[in-house]
């Protein structure tokens, strides 16, 4: 597999399949996951009730942080984060638990790559608050597998992915981060996926891809 470094987002890379660094309750946040969040659509009247339906039928804590992030960020929701309350609806489950990978088929309807959410870190979620429950090296190493094994059942040939959980708040810095992602890569046995590009999304990974791989 031919493994590439490139300073940008994975979602704006020319790649068959995208991996976004996720949490448990698929919040699109910031830096790859905010990407992914403002390149999908808008949502329409009927999809903005069927938002706020799908958030009522979660548990309390999921719904509220939801809206609070949503409300402090000043974000709009759109057509990709309605796609991950749909897959927290339809699976039944209060929370992907980290180490896991989960495929979002649609994400945009002008876009048809699949994006596989590979959730390394989360979040524990009170009714009014809640507190990150961090990444460690053998989380983030299970749901970078996971997430390849999806992309490569899905015929993926190229994806792109984020250098993971890489801010000391998150668990992992970026040379940990760094040192994992190389590793599941090169022992990954992809039957199609031949190129993987790393992205360096954020201030944090930035000034790292600056001063150690120039």
């Amino acid at each position: 597999m031919d493994i590439l470094y490139k300073r940008g987002f994975a979602v704006d890379q020319r790649v068959d399949a995208v991996i976004n660094s996720a949490n448990g309750f698929l919040l699109l946040g910031t830096s790859g996951a905010g990407r992914i969040r403002k390149k999908s659509q808008r949502l329409t009247p009927g999809e903005r009730k069927e938002y706020a339906a799908l958030l009522d039928k979660l548990p309390k804590c999921i719904k509220n942080d939801y809206l609070r992030v949503y409300r402090e960020q000043r974000w709009t929701p759109t057509y990709a984060q309605l796609g991950c309350l749909r897959i927290l609806v339809n699976k039944r489950v209060k929370e992907f638990r980290r180490g896991d990978a989960v495929l979002q088929e649609a994400w945009s309807k002008t876009d048809r790559r699949p994006v596989i959410h590979a959730v390394g870190m989360s979040y524990k979620l009170r009714i009014h608050d809640s507190s990150r429950l961090k990444a460690t090296p053998a989380t983030l190493a299970s749901a970078l597998r996971k997430a390849l094994r999806l992309a490569d059942s899905r015929g993926a040939k190229s994806i792109a992915l984020p250098l993971m959980c890489a801010r000391p708040t998150y668990g992992v810095g970026p040379k940990e981060s760094l040192r994992i992602t190389r590793s599941v890569l090169r022992g990954c046995k992809a039957k199609n996926i031949n190129k993987a590009i790393v992205c360096f999304d954020n201030s944090i990974t930035i000034d790292y891809l600056k001063r150690v791989l120039g």
